[in-house]
């Protein structure tokens, strides 16, 4: 690969839902995605839905079809743009109508509908929409995955959900943190007395949105009431999660910079999900060298098969007397093992570091996008008339 030059001025364009401010999962990738372009001297434009300028007929027919406005009109946005472009970069439903040509499109999936309807009971489904919601966006997902582009899934469990809900090949670049961000914290008995915790207490934590459907946090707040010997730190949005629970410390939307100093507190996390393409809060805490329960979702069953400690592995969450009792005895593990508890912990953070730092992403990422080979010696191809005008 030829050695890039940063002073290159190149354009690509990243399809998504949101703008990088909000800061969520995927907003954090495009925060990766941007850094990683800029060292090659290339600019990130980013369309979002907060961007889409829509004539009547368009917002009559996006409240109509579920799903239209980032499928098919945010994918127009781009296609009139598109001569700007080396290559476009989509996530899921956004931009899914737009497909390689002139310009490649290298579609990034973070998670699939069709997937996650099928992960959830019979009985809940309809949390995820009508009906009618729920076929539209079944219907342009399974466009967006067959039209012809370079697929990449965020984990090896998310390519076989892609492999068996739609058949079609895929590739992996496996989602990163910053290693060195996501660490265990040494002063854990300074961290517990400012929340409250007292440092022989047995500590849980769950960090993310307060979702009673995907996130199961359903089931989890039974498991907080009964686990009255466990002290937990739940790290969401305080105005959703319940009150009045006594053995739980509630802090509200904390912030990425102080993750890691709330992860050091714990003794171990609890992923109770109904469905996950990847989990940042899973790969965290792992980096953070503790040990999580989860259920067999993304990330979380990759690395914990990887460390052969099938053991923390939950079966799917259901509501059922039996799925709480195995949660229970995972939990009362962890509880009496101390030794085990630490050595699956320095295992965990041992394997996250090897796969998963932002250093081997990068690495992975240039590669598929051809960043070096696009860019490495400083040669700028121009477009001609008829492209632009394609």
């Amino acid at each position: 690969m030829e050695k890039p030059h940063a002073n290159i001025r190149r354009k690509a364009a990243a399809v998504t839902l949101w703008p990088v401010s909000r800061l969520g999962g995927i907003e954090r990738y495009n925060i990766y995605l941007r850094d990683l372009l800029k060292r090659y001297g290339v600019q990130l434009d980013f369309y979002s839905l907060d961007s889409l300028k829509l004539n009547i007929a368009e917002k009559i027919f996006a409240r109509l079809i579920p799903g239209l406005r980032e499928f098919l009109l945010l994918s127009r946005a781009v296609e009139v743009n598109a001569c700007r472009y080396d290559f476009v970069i989509t996530h899921n439903l956004a931009g899914g109508a737009l497909k390689s040509g002139k310009i490649p499109v290298y579609a990034v999936f973070h998670g699939l509908y069709a997937s996650a309807l099928a992960s959830v009971d019979r009985d809940i489904q309809h949390r995820f929409g009508n009906v009618w919601k729920r076929q539209c966006l079944k219907h342009l997902e399974g466009m967006t995955v067959t039209r012809p582009k370079e697929r990449i899934c965020v984990s090896s469990d998310l390519r076989r959900q892609l492999r068996r809900f739609y058949n079609v090949p895929s590739s992996v670049i496996d989602n990163c943190i910053d290693i060195s961000h996501f660490k265990k914290r040494p002063d854990r008995r300074t961290i517990r007395s400012k929340l409250g915790i007292a440092e022989n207490d047995f500590v849980g934590i769950y960090a993310g949105r307060w979702d009673p459907i995907q996130k199961a946090v359903d089931i989890l707040v039974h498991i907080i009431g009964a686990r009255k010997d466990v002290k937990w730190i739940v790290a969401s949005d305080a105005s959703e999660v319940p009150k009045g629970i006594e053995n739980m410390v509630v802090l509200d939307r904390v912030g990425y910079e102080k993750l890691p100093i709330i992860y050091s507190a714990a003794d171990f996390a609890l992923q109770l999900s109904r469905y996950e393409g990847f989990s940042y809060f899973a790969l965290e805490a792992f980096a953070c060298s503790l040990p999580v329960i989860s259920t067999p979702f993304g990330v979380a069953r990759e690395v914990l098969e990887k460390a052969n400690m099938h053991p923390l592995l939950l079966p799917r969450a259901r509501k059922t007397s039996q799925f709480m009792k195995i949660v229970n005895e995972r939990i009362e593990r962890l509880k009496r093992d101390h030794t085990y508890r630490e050595t699956a912990g320095r295992r965990l953070r041992e394997i996250t570091a090897e796969r998963y730092s932002m250093s081997v992403w990068e690495k992975e990422m240039a590669r598929k996008l051809s960043l070096g080979r696009r860019y490495g010696s400083g040669r700028i191809l121009e477009r001609s008339a008829s492209e632009c005008s394609a």
